[in-house]
């Protein structure tokens, strides 16, 4: 399946969120990430973020069947993508 994960949250959880995403998905811009992931992985992930969140915060976690599903992507300027960080 394919992942694509974006947030909103307090500045003093960013780093430990961003820093375990990339333990999972492709970091593409400052709070989105995105890529494949397994349906336990997926699992794992919603329960560890679910923890670091705090009750003014937003995160959102778009689920595919794959890349292709239903979804066209379009991208204006540098297309980081591929870029692993």
């Amino acid at each position: 399946m394919y992942a694509i994960v974006v947030y909103d949250v307090n500045v003093s959880r960013q780093n430990q969120i961003r820093e375990f995403l990339r333990k999972y998905l492709y970091h593409v811009q400052r709070s989105v990430f995105e890529g494949e992931i397994s349906p336990s992985s997926l699992y794992y992930m919603k329960k560890i973020l679910q923890s670091y969140i705090g009750e003014t915060d937003s995160l959102i976690i778009y689920v595919l069947r794959d890349k292709s599903c239903l979804m066209d992507k379009i991208v204006l300027g540098e297309d980081k993508d591929l870029q692993i960080y």
